[in-house]
């Protein structure tokens, strides 16, 4: 183990901390249907989009940065982020580094964006660098440890998934955090006070 490697007193104290991240319910201007992903790597895990948040950027700056990095549409395929009620705070499994520090956790913040575009915006390998991939043995990393060094796609499918859908597929340690967003997405869907544009 080398000196960068082994664990150090400020190493120890970082990880008691939560990272900040958002997770957005995108939803489509029309049907009002909810993307949802299929995670890369992992058949049958379906999730919506999300990320850690950048303190040198407003948190709605946040979401629309994640979103154009992990379902390739442009900026300009979303209307306006709208923060829900709902957030969510867990425990990884085990501390993570991201960046200098190390999390235990993450806290979840929920939004709400509609999606102007077309189906045809969405492009999954848009900001990928999977022929790096070619020359690493994934047998021999975590898999977040190759998303993260060499930007393997987030998403390896995706679907529009009513609220219903989504309860179905998500894992359930997801649908914790996400059953309180999805109820309040219902009520604002019920009330018509989703942003609709023309």
């Amino acid at each position: 183990m080398t000196e960068s490697d082994s664990p150090s007193k400020n190493a120890c104290v970082t990880s008691h901390l939560y990272r900040p991240n958002v997770a957005m319910l995108v939803y489509h201007n029309a049907t009002k249907l909810l993307w949802l992903g299929e995670r890369g790597g992992q058949s049958d895990h379906w999730q919506f989009p999300q990320g850690g948040v950048d303190t040198g950027s407003s948190l709605e700056e946040n979401v629309i940065r994640e979103l154009v990095e992990e379902l390739g549409a442009s900026a300009h395929c979303y209307g306006a982020p709208k923060k829900l009620s709902a957030t969510h705070k867990y425990d990884f499994a085990k501390p993570r580094n991201y960046g200098s520090e190390r999390f235990r956790g993450q806290t979840q913040t929920y939004w709400v964006v509609p999606f102007l575009g077309t189906d045809a915006n969405i492009d999954l390998l848009a900001h990928s660098s999977t022929s790096a991939a070619n020359n690493l043995q994934p047998d021999t990393l975590g898999l977040s440890d190759l998303q993260q060094d060499i930007h393997l796609p987030e998403f390896q499918s995706w679907r529009w998934a009513s609220p219903n859908d989504v309860r179905r597929l998500a894992p359930q340690h997801r649908l914790i955090g996400y059953g309180p967003a999805l109820l309040e997405f219902e009520a604002l869907m019920a009330n018509g006070s989703l942003e609709i544009v023309k």
